[in-house]
């Protein structure tokens, strides 16, 4: 896949780089036929032509979440559909990782900078519900990769089934496990982010539904705090020498937890993550993960500029999500991941 240098914003207290990506416009020439208005004939106004202009080069903003491989791998497949389509991306990122207030003033940049729409993906359920509504106001269009909020005011979502995905993972520790079952830990994120949330749910459900001989400790969040997620992690191996196994919902809870296991005796003990950066990966390699819960972040991005592109261009575009799939990834199949 041919790469291409990914233009990328970051709000915060640094700015570091500002590049354009797809067909420059053509320039405009006059079509007049050259006819005067028969002198003391009134000249007619032209119609305003509402109609999407088909040759137009729009200028699109991708709004995400930080600079971690998977919103990387999002970013690439939006730039790589910005020069398919010819159109002129931009993505913009919080200095901060994961920063709903800087997300939030993202918006209000783009909104003043002259954008056509916005593909955004969100932190908070809440927080960044203004940020949409914003959008909305000013007119721009929006849709929603990766998780949602609790404004309706967007046009189209790209999520991952995350209650399935969720269930995914549980039917993957069960298998890892055997009858014997026992005793999960589980860490996410952020209790306000859809995603971190769904994926738990689909977890913690699909145990107590199918796998009685499973017990699910109580999620702990970490909420950004890579340090305070590496004690939780200590923390819960030395108070719960029983454990069976780890579920982390996210990349950087799984790097976490796994630093942490690299020292630590493994033995018997299960973990399944989620996401699959290079990092990750070689922690499977390790014998640290045993399973990687791997979304389709590059069809996110990609498809989300192909959706807001049909949408501007007039045609219709369904708001029932697009979920762009999930699989398990272990030592055995590793190779659909490098192919």
């Amino acid at each position: 896949m041919k790469k291409n240098v990914i233009s990328m914003i970051l709000i915060g207290t640094l700015i570091l780089a500002l590049t354009g990506c797809g067909k420059p416009a053509e320039p405009e020439t006059s079509k007049g036929t050259g006819t005067q208005p028969v002198s003391g004939e009134a000249e007619k106004e032209p119609e305003e032509d509402k109609t999407p202009e088909a040759d137009k080069t729009y200028k699109i903003a991708l709004l995400e979440k930080g600079a971690e491989d998977f919103f990387l791998s999002i970013d690439q497949g939006f730039m790589d559909a910005c020069e398919e389509y010819g159109v002129e991306g931009t993505v913009v990122a919080p200095s901060t990782y994961h920063d709903s207030a800087q997300i939030n003033n993202a918006m209000a940049q783009i909104i003043s900078t002259g954008y056509d729409a916005v593909v955004m993906c969100p932190q908070d359920y809440d927080a960044n519900a203004s940020a949409i509504d914003e959008a909305y106001n000013a007119g721009l269009p929006v849709i929603c990769l990766d998780s949602l909020t609790a404004s309706e005011n967007y046009i189209a979502s790209i999520c991952t089934d995350n209650v399935a995905a969720g269930a995914q993972a549980a039917d993957k520790m069960a298998e890892l496990l055997g009858d014997e079952g026992g005793k999960i830990a589980v860490f996410a994120n952020d209790p306000q982010a859809v995603s971190d949330v769904d994926r738990v749910q689909g977890f913690v459900d699909r145990c107590k539904e199918k796998y009685p001989n499973i017990e699910c400790m109580d999620v702990q969040y970490y909420n950004n705090d890579l340090n305070r997620c590496s004690t939780q992690v200590s923390d819960t191996l030395t108070a719960n020498p029983d454990l069976a196994g780890l579920f982390c919902v996210n990349n950087q809870s799984t790097l976490a937890a796994g630093n942490v296991l690299v020292s630590y005796q493994k033995e018997s003990l299960k973990f399944v993550g989620f996401d699959s950066d290079q990092d990750e990966i070689a922690l499977m390699k390790s014998g640290v993960v045993d399973a990687l819960m791997v979304q389709e972040p590059y069809q996110m991005g990609y498809l989300g500029l192909k959706n807001m592109l049909a949408y501007l261009q007039g045609e219709e575009v369904s708001k029932e999500n697009i979920d762009p799939g999930c699989k398990v990834i272990t030592l055995e199949n590793l190779d659909e991941l490098e192919e």
